[in-house]
């Protein structure tokens, strides 16, 4: 309940029950190492525009907290599916007005654009949009072998339980699961939204053509094209994915084939 207490929280509240709080968020969403930190930092440059890095996992994604405690241990990346779905049931009124006062709060109390990035949204964007009707979404997307692989690198050894559970290869399919199990996900939601409500790109054009890009983001957010960014130090670091084995590439291919093909990116043969 400490939460509710929150000097900042407080404030939101009140706001929300005066009716000065009228603005919805705009949610960055993706999986994890999309790339969406160098998105942020991009429109971070742009002073119309606040964005929390924060990312609220244990907020949108409660089962979390409890599973790195418990006998079963369940994270995004072991079962993104189960840990979703749990989490949505386990919000009640309270958890629904903590997220409405306090992100609606920050997008409404300055005439900045207030975007979140969280990639803990998602499998659970439709009960988002439900709490959030007027927002948006901006969905960064990368190839699911550079995706697989900077999680196996970054996520692996970082958690001990991972690798007391996990070998190696196993670890390398979950990880490519959440990628696949993620896109299925936000590709079934953006059809359910308009292109004023939801843009979609790629890492590998945004890194390829940032400045283009970025003017588009500008467009949709409905803010100045200002952003103080160099855009000559925009690098994709997708060389990466040479890094993987061939007994690795043939392992994962068939989990996410039919999506990444969707998505115009080749198998790796």
């Amino acid at each position: 309940m400490k939460r509710f207490l929150n000097p900042t929280f407080l404030k939101a509240a009140w706001y929300y029950w005066l009716g000065k709080s009228s603005k919805d968020p705009v949610f960055i969403i993706g999986t994890g190492r999309c790339g969406s930190s160098l998105l942020v930092d991009v429109l971070a440059s742009n002073p119309e525009i606040k964005v929390s890095q924060f990312e609220w996992y244990h907020t949108f994604l409660k089962t979390l907290k409890r599973s790195y405690v418990s006998e079963i241990f369940l994270t995004d990346i072991i079962d993104i599916k189960k840990v979703s779905a749990e989490s949505v049931r386990s919000w009640n009124a309270l958890d629904k007005f903590y997220m409405k006062a306090l992100f609606r709060y920050f997008a409404s109390y300055s005439n900045q654009r207030y975007l979140i990035k969280s990639p803990a949204i998602s499998l659970i964007l439709p009960e988002i949009r439900s709490l959030f009707p007027k927002s948006k979404f901006i969905h960064l997307y990368r190839n699911p072998y550079a995706v697989t692989l900077s999680v196996y690198k970054k996520e692996y050894f970082r958690v001990d339980r991972y690798r007391e559970d996990y070998s190696d290869e196993a670890f390398k399919e979950l990880a490519a699961n959440y990628w696949n199990d993620s896109m299925r996900a936000m590709d079934s939601f953006a059809d359910s939204l308009s292109r004023e409500d939801y843009l979609e790109m790629s890492y590998e054009n945004f890194t390829t053509d940032p400045r283009n890009k970025t003017s588009a983001l500008a467009k949709f957010l409905d803010v100045p094209d200002t952003f103080s960014y160099d855009f000559s130090n925009i690098r994709s670091t997708n060389y990466k994915i040479g890094d993987l084995s061939e007994k690795d590439a043939e392992m994962l291919t068939p989990i996410f084939a039919e999506m990444m093909i969707k998505k115009n990116y080749a198998p790796i043969s």
